[in-house]
């Protein structure tokens, strides 16, 4: 009966060297997971957000403007206040319309890139147009190439010096010079005829009188469309 007892008490003892070992591993476990696995955990949770967020496609920002618009005005010179005009720029594009540097209009370009504009008003003498174009994303273009449009309401200068209204012309000789002096780039007419016209105005046209009264009718006519006309009588008796 003394010999089972001191059994019980050895596996006793060993019983409790192994619970006390079993506790201190539990122990340097859980150690090791709060001070390794945790931090370990976390780092691994956050590289595979990082990889999921690389792995997206990066939103497309249009920094680029577009070109310059085109404008299209078909003439230099007008004697009306209002006039209309067309272009073109990228499809879609707002264009913001300039009168030597102030604003003059606006209007928006369709899916082809054309776009118009009617009822401007210019300004009396000297008006330079521009335009600028802005696209969805805000960029803008730089200025197009400038159009010069002169408003002008004067009619030209038209002074015939040779021959005389009234004049009466004898002889053998029928054919006379006429000659006059108009303002520089307009046009003269002569009974329909168009007359070359010098760089500084001066024109002249010969013509063979009829006998009896021969009737002139001069228009000069200037770049904005303006006229000034005169009616020229001259008397051939041979």
């Amino acid at each position: 009966m003394v010999r089972k007892t001191r059994l019980a008490r050895k596996q006793e003892a060993r019983n409790i060297r192994q619970a006390i070992i079993y506790i201190i591993l539990t122990l340097a476990l859980a150690l090791v997971l709060v001070f390794v696995g945790i931090p370990l955990l976390i780092r691994t949770a956050i590289f595979l957000g990082n990889l999921r967020t690389s792995s997206k496609l990066p939103e497309q920002t249009d920094t680029i403007p577009p070109s310059p618009p085109r404008i299209i005005i078909p003439f230099e010179a007008t004697n009306s206040a209002q006039f209309s005009l067309k272009g073109y720029t990228e499809p879609g594009a707002n264009i913001k319309l300039y009168n030597s540097g102030f604003s003059f209009g606006e209007t928006v370009a369709d899916n082809e890139g054309s776009f118009a504009i009617e009822d401007l008003k210019l300004t009396s003498g000297r008006n330079e147009i521009s335009a600028v174009a802005q696209d969805a994303a805000g960029n803008e273009s730089q200025p197009s190439m400038s159009s010069v449009v002169d408003y002008d309401t004067t009619p030209p200068l038209l002074e015939i010096t040779h021959p005389e209204d009234g004049e009466t012309i004898t002889g053998i000789e029928s054919q006379i010079t006429l000659e006059g002096k108009t303002e520089e780039g307009a046009k003269i007419s002569v009974n329909g005829r168009l007359v070359i016209v010098g760089p500084e105005g001066d024109f002249n046209y010969q013509y063979s009188l009829e006998e009896g009264e021969n009737i002139f009718i001069i228009v000069a006519q200037d770049k904005a469309g303006n006229q000034t006309q005169k009616e020229l009588k001259v008397t051939y008796s041979p």
